[in-house]
């Protein structure tokens, strides 16, 4: 299926409740495919873009969150000062967020509840949960449980709310 054509995008039934992550390989047909989810409501959409120059273009369409693979590279770099149960980081954008996998440990507060219930600022979206090698897009009824893998995108500065979300205290 094509995310540049409209009718794909409305196949899926995308809403402002959903996110829309666009990494097709070529970054106009990502450009084009997120300004489409945006015009459909979609709130929170993640582009990949080749080059950092258009980082911009992608924040003047209503981009969320533009991926350049530079920014992928700090990665390793990024491992070595979080919490050990932070098992992937990556920068978006200039910096300003981080997209994140971590593994709750037993005990810890994002374990104990609902997504609804466990009161989220903006600015931290749980994206995906890997439950017994089951992804799961997740709702307000998810529950997380110890050991999941869990990919979590946050503004820089909400990294230690999401840290402390996920240790046991």
């Amino acid at each position: 299926a094509d995310p540049t054509k409209k009718e794909t995008l409305e196949e899926q039934c995308l809403g402002a409740d959903d996110v829309f992550i666009t990494l097709q390989g070529s970054e106009n047909s990502n450009l084009v495919a997120a300004l489409l989810a945006r015009n459909m409501g979609v709130e929170e959409v993640l582009c990949e873009v080749g080059r950092e120059d258009y980082i911009p273009l992608a924040d003047m369409i209503g981009v969320t969150a533009a991926i350049t693979p530079r920014l992928l590279t700090v990665n390793t770099v990024l491992k070595l000062v979080r919490k050990s149960n932070i098992v992937n980081i990556n920068l978006l954008q200039s910096g300003d967020a981080e997209i994140l996998e971590v593994i709750p440990e037993p005990n810890s507060p994002v374990t104990k509840k609902k997504l609804r219930d466990l009161g989220l600022p903006r600015g931290i979206l749980i994206g995906a949960v890997i439950h017994d090698h089951n992804v799961i897009v997740p709702r307000g009824d998810t529950q997380i449980h110890p050991h999941d893998h869990v990919i979590v995108f946050a503004l820089k500065q909400l990294i230690p709310e999401v840290e402390n979300l996920f240790y046991h205290q």
